[in-house]
C-alpha cells in the first residue's frame, strides 16, 4: 500500500527504509552522518550528513540500520538522529478508498514529526481508530460527518482538526490548519545503538592530531546496536546499506503506505 499520490517531501529528500519495524516511523525524518568507514563501491563516506525520509521497512536491516535506496552499493558505517521534516506547510488528511459513514480510514500527511495516535468525536466521546501496518487509521462504526478529529504526535502533542464530508477521497486531500511544534529528539520504540551525546568527536586525543591514530580510540562508532538506550537529541550507532535498485527491488518487501 502507498500514499497516493506521493508525499511532495518524498520527491525531495533521498529516502530509506528502516529495520525493526512499527508503523510509527512510516512518514518520519532522521538525520544521517557517513562516518567514512565501511566497504562497497559509493561515494557515501565522504558525504555531508544529510536529511532523509522513512518510507518503508527492512527486515534485514537489523534494528539501528537503514537501507538507502541508491544506485550504488555497500555496507557504511554511519550515526543517526531523528529531526523534524522539513515541512513548512500544514497537516492534510487523507480518506482511503471505500471510506463512508461506516468505515473511515484516515492517513495524516505532511507531519513534521510522527504521529502517535489518531482519534474521532463520536457521540460527544473521543474513540481511537485502529493503526494498520500500512500505516492509515481505521474506525469501523458510523460515524456521521462534520466530526472532528484528534492527532497525537510521538511527542505527546495533540492537535484537532476536522473532516467535513466524505466527498474528498484519495487521492484527493482534507487540508487542515494545524501542524505539530514539538519536538525532542527520540522516537519510540527507535532502535539502540552508541550513544553520542555531542556531534563533535569524542575521546579524540588533544593537541595536534598525527595522521595515523594508534589504536581503537574508546568511542569509535560500530555497527552493533549495544542495549544502552539513546538519550534525547542523541545519534544512533548503525550502517546503511546502499543497495542498487535491482538488488533493492529483489530484497525489500514493499508494504508501506509512504514513498
Amino acid at each position: 500500500m502507498y500514499y497516493n499520490p506521493r508525499p511532495a517531501i518524498s520527491n525531495t529528500l533521498p529516502t530509506i527504509a528502516v529495520g525493526d519495524w512499527n508503523a510509527i516511523k512510516c512518514g518520519t525524518c532522521i538525520k544521517i552522518y557517513p562516518l567514512g568507514t565501511g566497504s562497497g563501491n559509493s561515494d557515501f563516506p565522504t558525504r555531508p550528513p544529510f536529511v532523509a525520509y522513512i518510507n518503508n521497512q527492512c527486515p534485514e536491516c537489523g534494528s539501528a540500520n537503514v537501507d538507502l535506496a541508491q544506485t550504488s552499493d555497500g555496507r557504511w558505517d554511519i550515526e543517526w538522529e531523528v529531526v523534524p521534516c522539513p515541512i513548512s506547510g500544514k497537516i492534510s488528511l487523507q480518506l482511503k478508498t471505500g471510506s463512508s459513514e461506516y468505515y473511515t480510514a484516515i492517513a495524516p500527511r505532511d507531519f513534521i514529526v510522527g504521529v502517535q495516535s489518531v482519534e474521532l468525536l463520536v457521540g460527544g466521546s473521543w474513540v481511537s481508530a485502529d493503526r494498520q501496518s500500512y500505516n492509515y487509521f481505521i474506525y469501523s462504526q458510523r460515524v456521521i460527518p462534520p466530526f472532528q478529529v484528534r492527532l497525537t504526535s510521538i511527542y505527546g502533542e495533540v492537535v484537532t482538526t476536522s473532516i467535513p464530508d466524505y466527498n474528498t477521497i484519495e487521492p484527493g486531500l482534507i487540508s487542515t490548519n494545524v501542524q505539530f511544534t514539538i519536538y525532542n529528539g527520540t522516537m519510540p520504540d527507535s532502535p539502540t545503538g552508541t550513544p553520542t551525546p555531542t556531534d563533535s568527536p569524542t575521546g579524540t586525543p588533544s593537541g595536534t592530531p598525527s595522521g595515523t591514530p594508534s589504536g581503537t580510540p574508546s568511542n569509535t562508532p560500530t555497527s552493533t546496536p549495544s542495549s544502552t538506550p539513546s538519550p534525547p537529541g542523541g545519534h544512533n550507532s548503525g550502517s546503511v546499506l546502499v543497495f542498487s535498485l535491482w538488488v533493492l527491488l529483489a530484497h525489500i518487501v514493499f508494504i508501506m503506505t509512504v514513498y
